[in-house]
Parts: structure tokens; sequence; C-alpha cells
């Protein structure tokens, strides 16, 4: 088989991060400006119950510094859960992923596993201004660093993928609002496709009995 584009990587601590930040703005994109929005308000309260009610003035400036603190530090708290259960972070062994025309294979160096994916396993493929990611079964995120093709153009990649996986590439640059549609548009998609599966593997069955 014809290989058209070639990733060589590792779980590098830029690599991490990058999964990390991905992961908030897609699972929580919300959740930075409601920790500052409330470490702010709590430090207020303080602020306003100073000399009047000594439990509160101590709890409001308390709790909204922890809240702060908790946002200033949450990514290296992330980082490092992530890389103590990452073997491949800790070994630093390679990734390689494969793009043919039928299919793409994940290659892991560690264990020399290899899996052979379909293209319509990927449920969502996104981008930023350092790397693609591949939402494969909604559950497994392949991060591809745009500087480690080796084989094919990373900028040509999101054309082929889109072509691949008939699901727009969400640029994750774009306001909020209009990827949160396109999430819903291709969730929506993703669904259907799957109701279609099931209804003609239940025509099948009957086809058969």
């Amino acid at each position: 088989m014809t290989i058209l584009y070639k990733i060589r990587l590792k779980h590098t601590k830029e690599v991490l991060k990058d999964f990390i930040k991905f992961s908030y703005k897609i699972n929580h994109p919300k959740s930075a400006f409601r920790l500052f929005t409330f470490g702010t308000c709590c430090i207020l309260i303080g602020f306003v119950a100073l000399g009047y009610n000594t439990f509160l003035t101590y709890a409001g400036f308390i709790f909204g510094a922890f809240l702060l603190i908790m946002l200033l530090l949450r990514n290296q708290i992330a980082f490092k859960r992530l890389a103590s259960n990452d073997k491949l972070y800790q070994e630093q062994s390679d990734v390689i992923l494969e793009f043919g025309e039928a299919k793409f294979f994940i290659q892991d160096h560690q264990d020399e596993s290899l899996q052979e994916i379909k293209y319509g396993e990927i449920h969502q493929v996104f981008k930023d201004k350092n790397n693609y990611y591949l939402l494969i079964n909604n559950e497994d995120l392949q991060v591809l660093p745009y500087a480690k093709f080796e084989l094919g153009s990373a900028g040509e990649f999101a054309t082929f993928i889109e072509r691949k996986t008939k699901k727009a590439v969400i640029d994750m640059s774009i306001p909020f609002t209009t990827r949160l549609k396109m999430m819903n548009t291709a969730r929506k998609q993703a669904e259907a496709l799957h109701d279609q599966k099931l209804a003609a593997k239940k025509k099948a069955k009957k086809k058969n009995s």
C-alpha cells in the first residue's frame, strides 16, 4: 500500500502540554473563565466584609486565592498526572503514523504494536497553530505536530483528511460559538452514520433468518 503521509513523533513535554490545552478547550471551554470569575468574586466579598465579618473576610480571601492559584497551576498539575501515567513519555519511544488511501496505521515502537484504523473511525479532526488532533472512536486522541511530518505536506493534510473522513477540520482559532456549531454538525453526522450501520445490520439479520 502506498503511504501518502508519515508522521514520526515522541510524547515530548511540548506534545503533552498541547494535548492538555486542547483537552481543556474541548472538554472544559469555560473553566478558566469560571475559576477567574469565582475567585475574583470571593476576594471582592472578602474586601466588602472587611471590618464587619471576620469569618467572611478570611473565607473570601482564602477561597478566592485558592481558586486563582488553581487557575495558574492547573496545567502544571495536569501535566504531572499525565506524564506519570504515560509510558511513551517516560520511555521517549517513537510513535509512527502512516496514512494511505484506504486506512492508516499507528505503530508504537515501545511494544511494537501496529494498529490498523479505517478513516470512518475518526470521529472529529481539529487543528491549531502547531498540531492536528485526531479523535478516534470518540475516545483516543492523537496529536500530530506539523513539524513531525516526514512524508507529505502538513499544509495539505487538512484537505486529505477531510476527503477521507468526510468531516470538516475544525480550526481551534475560530470563535467558540462557530466551533461549537461545527462540532454539533459533526456529531449529528456521526450519529446518522451509526444509525445507518445499525439499520443495515438489522436488515442483513432479517435476510439471513
